[in-house]
């Protein structure tokens, strides 16, 4: 329906069923005597303004010759006033809202007035209507009561799409309603949210006489020559008008100006909604402090049984009541006694002020009435020292009502015993009825998000289900399905923890079809660097399809982004150290794609939760048992496509994970393999480089090793994937069998094989060097190369071999966690090319080499072998990454390069502006068209001006003294540009550079433990994999035994599919992957340690997501909301306050520390100002002397050779000093 279209509709209605009441007293035509132009009538208006356009009284009476007529000294609504059409109706337009108004006789039939608003919000009836009624003046609590108040009436109405009434004047509590409705309109209110209506239902009468005036000229049938004011001047009017949030304002008018509403209206409005049979409305009254008054309003709910929430701590009635309530609720008598009249005398003078005897009594009397035992439970407290919050309270006043209990238990507190109930029998007609309730309930308590309302009747259903062994499956699937589509996780955490199958509430039949295929393409794309394999590519299958079904869950919440719901399934995960990581992974790789700023942040904080979510989680284990820990770190995990948490750690760059203690252990454990791990003291590194020196022939005699664990739980792994246990008994055996075993298992420790490898490689560059120095001659002087060409020639060829085989074998095992790790595609490129250059220059070189029989074709071999050994040299610096203290330095030059190609730009724009500029103006014509001449005048020679290297200075002073006038001008002006170059070059720009780098330098110090084993990972992951003895150029004979296998594997192919197989096996098992793969139930044994270790930390976050699901408010309603809750702005003013007591024990320190120079500065000056005077008088006595030896007067006498008193106190001063 159009708007205009809309607004004909209810002028229509408005016509045909609403009327208004005016005073007939006198009409238009009245006019007062002379002599009293500002005589008023009993309603309150002036004689001669009113609107009544009939037969008054006053003509009445002179019609019937009643002379004695006099105007009547009090107005009564029933003899004095009649109805008449509505005139006063329309809208007010406000800066940021509209509110309708209406103006209409007190005794209007409730169903129309609550037709018409339903009409006023476009057919769409309310599901709850909110009356917050109390203080109607002005009243005092405090912020915090406040913001909570206004921040739970305003939550429950968005989620339950309420109505809110109140009195609608711009005082007291009503105007506190409105400032919140204000903020929230503001704030989270869109096109696609439930916009919040609020009714202000007051009199006419009780508003200003301005604010009268104003809605008259805002009504377009109002005739404009009665927009005058109607009371007289000399009447002191009250400040009161309508409130202007609202969005709609209904005036009762009774013909008297000078009248308040009772709440008969409020009431039936309220009761004519509840009993609408096309719509379900449950009513809440909440009364803020409150007055006598008041005490109608809650009589009135309680009469119709509905629920009241007190608002304690804001004052006056509403703290009497609860204070009451409390007293009743603490008392060990009968629980349907009423307090005495004592305990309420006692609550009135705690808390009114200023009370007749009368009042005081009729206060009581109405205490008394409210305060019956069968309406006590429609009474409910909210409290700020209680859990509830203010919209938990509502919701848990409806459901106690509605249900029938005196309270809604709390999740965490309800207990069932179906042995010790008596179950009442019902007819089968009674049983669907509640059913059918209960079924509304449900929706309502989904809606809501309100858990607590569904839990009494869900466990209730779930007895019966025990008792009878029958379920209505079709509830509980619709309510399950609801929760996730809703994001009600407290509902979805409720069937998971109640042991339902969420395949059967689903209705699920085969859950291992197209899940895996799924998890494939959805990890590909968002866990980056980490593949994980389609179906049928696990080497283990999930144990359950429950356990896939929940995973998938799990995935598709966080893809949905609800994080909350993604941490109920979290728990439920048999691996929730990986889960969590994944999670994070992909909430990071949205986090990189988003463009929203605000979204970015959000999504920063999700990954960063649940990347501390593992880190506590491995913690816990870690505590527990440290062994078992590690291997939860390097295990293979088939239920998320064979990824192991290191793995997705790595790739999505989970610093808080990396950084525990854990992470570290399991690599050492790895690095060394099985060699021990517990006596690497000096001697052992002896003994271990006296083996490297005999191939390892002394390392089983020298060499510590671990023992064979003889635990009966032992952990089963296979020999293809990480396994650092010993499994041979050592002790025993024959000592050659002892020898091989220990021979073999120091092999196999990636330390000796990284030694072994850097020895190789160190050999390589010595023997490269030799070759380049002394061995590099034309072909045509030898027959057959010199022997360190053919070694060089075979190294760098297995060398590259090998680098192909691990690209490959990562690929297939599926290992590319640090693929594109560095963080832009640039720095991508350039590393791979980096990594690629030297066999590229190697084989061109050697191209060139061996087509030298031209000398300058040979210098070109030389000159690209002499930079492809520069980066062989440059390349030898992987190594570095086994010391902590040195491998972090590595990052650091790997940042810097990626800063430093930001600025080689605006090098080269500056150096290019200045050779063109300058050899335009000094060397014109006389620089040849070459590119090699371009290049060195251009480029080469200003290039060395950022390292001070100013040629052109001699150059242009010789052109400005040996020139002409033309030639020294263009040379003077070269200087200026080349002093303008050299300040943006030398000052600025490096300048610049060197603070970035100074920047990359702290910012990889701060992070140094994360770096270093960042790359150590790499590190002991490439030497783990790498093939027994293979360094080049030995690993030429590995390659030739893996090719062997892949040709009598394709052979044996043809003959027979399941020898194949096996002979696969056997190949694969020849090499290691990065992987612990467990055997029999060691899987089993990993998950029940994992989930026993962090279950009190996997059930608190549980505990702590119900604590938010009613704090904060609806997501639909709130996403364009500010992303800082309460929570989270209690969390920072903690911390903010923790800091804040850090530094006032600091600044005590500080005052301590300044207190004590003080005093040591005054003994000090105290020292100097005592020991300065002694040194005066020292030197007075000095200078004395010397005077008169000066003079050389025979008739004085010379001073004595002794020490003066000055003399003695710096010399025992100086003596105490010293000692």
């Amino acid at each position: 329906m159009s708007t205009d279209s809309q607004t004909n509709d209810i002028n229509k209605f408005i016509e045909n069923n609403l009327k208004s009441r005016t005073c007939k007293v006198y009409n238009r035509q009245a006019k007062p005597a002379k002599d009293k132009p500002e005589d008023a009538c009993a309603c309150g208006r002036l004689i001669r303004c009113h609107s009544f356009s009939g037969e008054s009284q006053q003509v009445q009476a002179k019609k019937n010759n009643k002379f004695d007529w006099k105007l009547p000294p009090k107005f009564q609504t029933k003899h004095y006033s009649t109805a008449a059409p509505v005139s006063v109706y329309g809208e007010l337009e406000f800066k940021s809202n509209s509110c309708q108004f209406l103006r209409l006789e007190n005794q209007s039939d409730p169903k129309n007035v609550y037709d018409y608003l339903v009409k006023c919000c476009e057919g769409k009836k309310p599901a709850m209507i909110l009356s917050v009624y109390g203080g109607a003046k002005y009243f005092t609590m405090t912020e915090r009561l406040q913001k909570e108040i206004i921040r739970g009436i305003i939550d429950a109405a968005t989620k339950a799409e309420a109505w809110i009434l109140t009195t609608g004047i711009n005082t007291g509590v009503s105007k506190l309603v409105g400032e919140g409705i204000s903020h929230h309109r503001v704030l989270k209110e869109d096109s696609d949210t439930f916009k919040l209506v609020c009714i202000g239902l007051t009199m006419w009468g009780t508003i200003n006489e301005t604010t009268r005036l104003e809605l008259k000229r805002a009504s377009e049938k109002y005739p404009s020559s009665l927009h005058v004011r109607q009371i007289p001047d000399a009447v002191k009017e009250n400040n009161e008008t309508i409130e202007k949030n609202h969005t709609h304002c209904l005036l009762f008018d009774n013909g008297n100006l000078y009248d308040y509403l009772g709440d008969d209206q409020r009431n039936d409005l309220v009761d004519v909604a509840c009993k609408d049979k096309d719509q379900t409305c449950y009513a809440v009254t909440i009364i803020v402090e409150g007055g006598k008054n008041t005490i109608g309003v809650i009589a009135n709910d309680l009469k119709n049984n509905r629920p009241v929430v007190l608002i304690q701590g804001s004052g006056r009635l509403a703290d009497v009541l609860a204070l009451l309530l409390e007293q009743l609720s603490n008392s060990k008598t009968n629980q349907e006694s009423v307090p005495t009249n004592e305990d309420m005398l006692k609550a009135i003078d705690k808390f009114f002020s200023n009370l007749e005897q009368e009042e005081i009594k009729d206060m009581i009397d109405g205490l008394n009435s409210v305060l019956v035992s069968e309406k006590r439970h429609l009474l409910n407290v909210f409290s700020l020292n209680q859990e509830r919050s203010v919209t938990e309270t509502i919701f848990n006043a409806i459901f106690t009502r509605t249900i029938g209990n005196k309270s809604v238990p709390n999740a965490q507190t309800i207990a069932h015993d179906s042995n010790q109930k008596q179950v009442p029998q019902h007819s089968q007609e009674e049983t669907v009825q509640q059913q059918k309730d209960d079924d509304k309930l449900l929706d309502l308590a989904l809606k809501w998000n309100f858990i607590d309302g569904a839990l009494p009747i869900l466990n209730r259903r779930q007895d019966a289900m025990i008792r009878t062994g029958k379920a209505n499956m079709a509830c509980y699937r619709k309510l399950f399905k609801d929760a996730l589509k809703t994001d009600r996780f407290a509902f979805v955490e409720y069937f998971l923890a109640a042991g339902f199958d969420p395949g059967s509430l689903l209705e699920i039949q085969d859950q291992t079809g197209s899940y895996d295929t799924n998890l494939s393409e959805k990890l590909n794309s968002s866990i980056e660097n980490t593949r994980a394999p389609a179906a049928g590519q696990d080497t283990k299958k999930a144990s359950s399809s429950k356990e896939l079904l929940l995973r998938d869950l799990f995935l598709w919440s966080v893809f949905m982004d609800m994080p909350e719901m993604a941490k109920v399934f979290l728990v439920y995960q048999p691996c929730l150290i990986c889960a969590a990581l994944i999670a994070s992974a992909i909430l990071k790789k949205f986090l990189k794609s988003s463009a929203d700023v605000d979204h970015k942040e959000k999504l920063n904080t999700q990954a960063l939760e649940f990347e501390t979510l593992a880190a506590e989680f491995i913690n816990n284990c870690y505590e527990y048992k440290d062994e078992l820990a590690c291997q939860l770190l390097l295990r293979e995990i088939p239920l998320f496509g064979g990824v192991t948490c290191m793995q997705v750690a790595i790739s999505s760059e989970s610093k808080k994970l990396v950084e525990t203690a854990c992470f570290d252990q399991a690599l050492t454990q790895v690095w060394y393999n099985k060699l021990s791990l517990t006596k690497r003291h000096k001697h052992n590194r002896l003994s271990q480089f006296l083996s490297l020196l005999t191939l390892g022939f002394l390392a089983p005699l020298f060499n510590f090793f671990q023992e064979m664990d003889t635990n009966t739980n032992k952990t089963s792994l296979s020999t293809r994937g990480i396994n650092y246990y010993v499994n041979e008994n050592l002790s025993k055996g024959s000592s050659w069998q002892k020898f091989k075993i220990r021979f073999r298992y120091f092999h196999q420790s990636p330390l000796i094989k990284m030694c072994y490898h850097f020895i190789s490689y160190i050999w390589f560059l010595l023997v490269f060097s030799y070759m380049m120095l002394y061995h590099l001659d034309s072909p045509a002087t030898f027959r057959i190369p010199h022997w360190t060409e053919i070694y060089i020639i075979i190294t760098v060829s297995t060398m590259l071999c090998e680098e192909i085989r691990k690209i490959y074998r990562e690929y297939r095992k599926h290992m590319l966690e640090q693929w594109g790790s560095t963080g832009s595609t640039i720095l991508t490129v350039l590393t791979n090319v980096f990594y690629m250059m030297p066999y590229f220059l190697f084989y061109l070189g050697l191209g060139f080499r061996y087509r030298g029989y031209d000398e300058h074709i040979l210098a070109t071999a030389r000159i690209i072998w002499a930079f492809d050994l520069e980066i062989w040299y440059i390349s030898s610096l992987k190594f570095l990454v086994a010391l902590k203290d040195v491998g972090p330095k590595l990052f650091m030059l790997k940042n810097m390069l990626r800063d430093l190609a930001a600025f080689l730009y605006m090098i080269f724009i500056a150096i290019a502006a200045y050779g063109v500029v300058s050899r335009a103006l000094i060397l014109y014509k006389e620089v040849p068209f070459t590119a090699s001449a371009l290049f060195k005048e251009i480029f080469y020679e200003p290039y060395w001006f950022i390292y001070g290297e100013v040629s052109d200075k001699n150059l242009l002073d010789e052109k400005i003294l040996n020139g002409s006038a033309s030639v020294a001008a263009q040379a003077t002006a070269t200087h200026i540009i080349l002093a303008f170059h050299m300040l943006f070059i030398n000052i600025l720009i490096l300048n610049l550079l060197i603070a970035v780098f100074t920047h990359t330098i702290d910012k990889v110090r701060a992070d140094t433990e994360f770096y270093w084993r960042y790359q150590r990972y790499s590190f002991i992951r490439e030497y783990f994999e790498q093939p027994p003895w293979a360094y080049p150029p030995l690993i030429f004979f590995v390659h030739a035994v893996l090719l062997f296998l892949v040709v009598t594997r394709k052979l044996k192919r043809r003959r027979n599919q399941i020898a194949d197989e096996k002979h696969q096996l056997e190949s694969r098992q020849k090499l290691h992957i990065f992987k612990m793969i467990p055997l029999n139930d060691t899987q089993e044994k990993w998950d029940h340690f994992e989930n026993a270790a962090t279950h009190s930390t996997a059930y608190s976050l549980i505990k702590t997501n119900k604590k938010k699901d009613l704090s904060t408010s609806d997501k639909i309603f709130s996403k364009d909301s500010l992303n800082t809750t309460e929570s989270d702005v209690m969390k920072l003013i903690t911390e903010q306050q923790q800091k804040i007591a850090n530094l006032n024990k600091e600044i005590v320190k500080i005052e301590k520390i300044v207190n004590d120079n003080q005093i040591h500065i005054a003994d000090i000056n105290k020292y100097t100002q005592d020991h300065s005077e002694n040194i005066s008088k020292s030197l007075k006595f000095i200078m004395d002397a010397i005077v008169r030896v000066k003079m050389n007067d025979p008739n004085v006498q010379p001073p004595k050779l002794e020490s003066s008193s000055a003399d003695e106190t710096v010399l025992t001063t100086i003596s105490d000093q010293t000692a």
